[in-house]
């Protein structure tokens, strides 16, 4: 359980009559613990009670974090609560934070966002919206759209 980037190897020998004969590596060597944590995500939008129109575009956003870095994040959504889940971006190098998320023509009660994160040790991280959040059928004209949000 070293952690050490200036690491070498001294190898010693006896025979029976008590001669020794020694070796030490010629260059250093790293060794660092197993990683077995896998990095911190939080949900920060859509997180819950929230309501988007279907075919309306906005930004899923998330913070996450590892000790070692995170190498890659993927992003899902769910329109039945979770029982199922459908890849908005699949895991990708980068963790910008946000992401323009084109909202599926799929009216739902009960839409959840889903985001991993996956360390450079291969370890996964989640965050699931901590409530569900509401995707509308879109208007199809100014005077339903006035019915659904009236003027205050």
């Amino acid at each position: 359980n070293v952690n050490s980037s200036n690491c070498k190897v001294r190898v010693m020998v006896w025979d029976t009559a008590q001669h020794i004969s020694l070796d030490v590596s010629n260059s250093v060597f790293a060794i660092t613990p197993v990683d077995h944590q896998p990095p911190v995500v939080n949900i920060i939008a859509p997180n819950g009670g929230e309501s988007y129109f279907a075919g309306g575009n906005h930004s899923i956003s998330w913070s996450a974090s590892d000790s070692n870095g995170v190498d890659s994040i993927s992003i899902h959504y769910s329109t039945d609560n979770g029982a199922g889940w459908t890849t908005i971006l699949p895991y990708t190098h980068s963790n910008p934070g946000t992401y323009s998320w084109n909202i599926p023509e799929t009216p739902s009660r009960v839409a959840l966002i889903r985001v991993n994160a996956k360390d450079l040790a291969g370890n996964i991280g989640t965050d699931i919206s901590n409530l569900a959040f509401y995707i509308r059928k879109s208007p199809t004209n100014i005077k339903e759209m006035m019915t659904i949000h009236p003027a205050r």
